[in-house]
């Protein structure tokens, strides 16, 4: 099984990483009130997101999942500046390197165990 690109923790380390911190970020939410949270990486990477819905939630059935796209150039940039301004990329390329380079990058992560 391959492990996800983990570097977001770098960025924010208090993202929870198991099921009982998971839980823990809607410790305040009323009974009659709607939760949720929302992260672009469960589009990426659907198809471990959906595997562990469906092991971890008991009542995965009711949930309601709402996606909303960007326009992708907006996105791809504003990515691009996220990944530079926390020197997220080893190798500082430039934005149309790093999109180049992209399937390339993506094969690698994925080879990660």
């Amino acid at each position: 099984m391959t492990t996800p690109n983990r570097t977001v923790l770098k960025v924010s380390p208090n993202l929870p990483t198991n099921w009982l911190t998971y839980l823990g970020l809607f410790h305040d939410c009323q009974e009659n009130q709607i939760c949720g949270e929302a992260t672009p990486s469960y589009l990426y990477y659907h198809d471990r997101t959906i595997k562990n819905i469906k092991a971890l939630h008991p009542e995965w059935q009711k949930l309601k999942i709402i996606i909303i796209l960007r326009e992708p150039i907006d996105k791809i940039k504003s990515h691009y500046r996220f990944i530079q301004k926390y020197n997220l990329d080893p190798d500082n390329l430039s934005l149309l390197d790093s999109i180049l380079q992209e399937d390339e990058r993506k094969k690698k992560n994925r080879l990660i165990t």
